[in-house]
């Protein structure tokens, strides 16, 4: 019968899906460290609707903020989309 959905095929493209973020969290903690020079834990930052929210020092803020359109267009290039870091 060649009717059939082939659902393992269609199945196989969730299996890199990063549903809890990790991917992108560990990324944008190396580029961070790598651009603003400012070490960041994953327990201090969070990401809902593609904005990085950080719990950090203002001071640390501050570093970040002052390089975040950066930090945003590598991860981008990167394949992580990035609307905003707060």
């Amino acid at each position: 019968m060649t009717g059939f959905f082939d659902i393992a095929a269609y199945l196989s493209r969730f299996k890199t899906l990063d549903i809890g973020g990790g991917k992108i969290k560990r990324a944008a903690i190396q580029k961070i460290k790598d651009i603003a020079g400012v070490s960041i834990e994953e327990k201090e930052i969070e990401i809902k609707n593609a904005v990085v929210f950080l719990s950090i020092s203002p001071v640390e803020k501050n570093e970040i903020f002052y390089k975040k359109k950066e930090i945003t267009a590598i991860l981008e290039t990167e394949g992580f989309f990035v609307k905003d870091i707060k």
